[in-house]
């Protein structure tokens, strides 16, 4: 009988644990997908930066002149432009393992083009579109991962991390590139095509979660692409001021990887210290972006992005007109500090307004990207013309000034932004 009575009770406890057990598969499955993710990335970033890293070399390598060099590479912007409204219009309600798939689907496209195929000047410019193509539809994945995959006190911190993982491989990639550059100059497409096909194993590897995602919203029908326009001047007339901040931080980052090459070289003949302009503006993303949420505790996401943001474009650009040597470093490092802060939590600002808008969500992300693609594809020769007329140091103080006055605007303009999928619809949309 007693014999009996344990079995009965071990069955029970075997039974009560079974339960339990049987609920941690979930959150085990979520916690793989989301690191999965982080994995897949960190490869991806780092084929990508070997792409940016190799293909204004051998652009300039299989070109008349650097003219020729600058139209080639601004297809990538272009193509990305495009995208940034093709994209809502075509897939309005996609979900990350889509945008993922794209993403990895163009980059494997890419990086085989420019390794397989003779480095003609056609095939580096169809290298360049694809490039931009693929580019901006990791972006949509980032909004997408983090609207179905992170709770909504989690965005900040997790655009963070996206942040200082896109950096490791933008830090990583040129040290690589150009070991692979001097062996031969499809080296750096070939190690990219096997981090770009080690990222796509990674990520089929983690799908284990996919029950558990929010699943992708409904649209009533596809938007043609005059109500895609629509919908973003819609959307424009409520963040204008904050549109514009995103943009002149864009342009910010595009000065310091064209005029901040310039400038080093030409540091380079007083000062032992010019091969650390770029350095001292990337090595604060690296570690800050991680951070930046612990401000978020006494402020909003906004007014930090705001804040931070005016005060390293203050001290970049007088850093930039009156510093030189070992100051104009130093100058540089603070101010990135406090643009490493900016950077996701203007990310995060932007993803609560896709969460808000619903089915409009991806129109948002679409919005936000044109903000970049626009600086990266008007950027160049805004900034080649201003370093003509008055030097690179006075350029980059430009540049910085134009932040600092977005970043005023912002903080003191509309505070009641009021978008919601409803407002959209009863607008006309």
């Amino acid at each position: 009988m007693a014999k009996t009575s344990t079995v009965v009770c071990m069955r029970h406890r075997f039974k009560s644990h079974s339960r339990q057990f049987h609920h941690l598969p979930k959150l085990t499955a979520k916690s793989q997908m989301v690191t999965g993710y982080f994995v897949t990335i960190a490869f991806f970033y780092l084929a990508d930066g070997l792409i940016a890293y190799a293909m204004p070399i051998v652009i300039e390598a299989h070109s008349v002149n650097m003219m020729v060099v600058g139209v080639v590479l601004s297809l990538s912007s272009a193509a990305g432009f495009l995208t940034d409204i093709i994209f809502p219009e075509l897939f309005p309600t996609r979900g990350m393992r889509f945008y993922t798939r794209l993403a990895l689907g163009f980059a494997l496209i890419t990086a085989l083009t420019l390794f397989g195929l003779p480095h003609i000047l056609w095939v580096l410019a169809l290298g360049s579109v694809l490039w931009g193509a693929y580019y901006e539809a990791i972006s949509f994945s980032h909004f997408t991962f983090v609207h179905q995959l992170i709770p909504a006190k989690k965005h900040d911190s997790t655009w963070g991390w996206l942040e200082t993982i896109r950096s490791i491989g933008y830090v990583v990639a040129p040290l690589l590139g150009a070991f692979l550059l001097l062996q031969n100059n499809k080296h750096p497409f070939g190690v990219a095509l096997f981090f770009f096909l080690l990222a796509s194993g990674i990520f089929l590897g983690s799908r284990k979660a996919a029950r558990q995602m929010k699943p992708d919203l409904v649209a009533t029908e596809h938007q043609t692409f005059s109500q895609e326009l629509g919908i973003w001047r819609k959307i424009l007339r409520k963040i204008w001021h904050i549109y514009f901040f995103y943009f002149a931080l864009i342009m910010v980052d595009m000065a310091f990887w064209s005029v901040g090459i310039l400038l080093s070289v030409e540091m380079l003949e007083t000062s032992k210290l010019s091969s650390l302009v770029l350095p001292a503006y990337m090595v604060p993303f690296l570690i800050v972006p991680l951070f930046a949420s612990k401000l978020n505790l006494r402020w909003k996401k906004s007014q930090v992005a705001f804040v931070t943001a005016a005060l390293g474009a203050l001290l970049l650009a007088i850093g930039s007109i009156f510093s030189t040597g070992v100051l104009l470093i130093l100058a540089i490092f603070v101010a990135s500090i406090f643009l490493a802060l900016a950077t996701p939590e203007i990310q995060a600002v932007f993803q609560d307004y896709t969460e808000t808008l619903g089915i409009y969500g991806n129109d948002m992300v679409g919005l936000q990207r044109s903000a970049s693609s626009f600086a990266w594809i008007i950027g160049p020769l805004i900034a080649g013309a201003l370093s003509t007329l008055m030097g690179n140091q006075l350029t980059m103080s430009f540049f910085a000034f134009v932040l600092f006055i977005s970043a005023m605007i912002a903080y003191f303009g509309p505070k009641k932004i009021g978008l919601s999928q409803k407002g959209l619809q009863k607008s006309g949309v």
